[in-house]
């Protein structure tokens, strides 16, 4: 997973993250039953995170290589820039086979849980700046908003 926020010109990317399961998938029974599932003892780092009521794991970064990493976060911009850049922000999901050095988008998320604030955080954004940064974004948005001025000519209301 990637956080990216910004607009249709510059977008700024999270750290890689790869969330933890007991499971190769997640099914229902894990996310939403048994509170985000048992999660596998990996020795890596991880941070812990609250999500649908329960907890679960993340490792950021994600133990990629660094050019894996960079080519996904670019990914997640060019996404978030070509479906939803007027969000803010937003959260995309990739699968991933850093063997072979493939990955695929598999969803975009454009009000994701907690704002992502612990991909951001780790990323070096901390709460107050990520709503600073939100509220300019959105600010941005709503002023050139206001620029566009339409006009409609009809004799209904004469």
């Amino acid at each position: 997973n990637v956080a990216v926020m910004g607009d249709g010109e510059k977008q700024t990317a999270s750290l890689c993250e790869q969330p933890l399961r007991a499971k190769d998938f997640l099914d229902f029974e894990e996310k939403y039953i048994n509170n985000g599932g048992s999660i596998k003892n990996t020795g890596h780092r991880t941070q812990d995170t609250v999500k649908n009521g329960g907890k679960s794991k993340v490792l950021i970064p994600a133990p990629l290589p660094d050019k894996l990493a960079h080519e996904i976060q670019e990914a997640a911009k060019t996404v978030f820039c070509v479906l939803c850049s007027e969000y803010g922000m937003a959260r995309v999901d990739f699968m991933v086979k850093p063997k072979k050095k493939k990955f695929w988008v598999t969803e975009i998320n454009t009000v994701p849980g907690t704002l992502q604030t612990g991909l951001w955080k780790a990323s070096g954004i901390p709460l107050p700046e990520l709503l600073d940064r939100l509220i300019k974004l959105a600010e941005a948005r709503h002023q050139e908003k206001q620029k566009n001025v339409r006009v409609f000519e009809s004799s209904l209301l004469k």
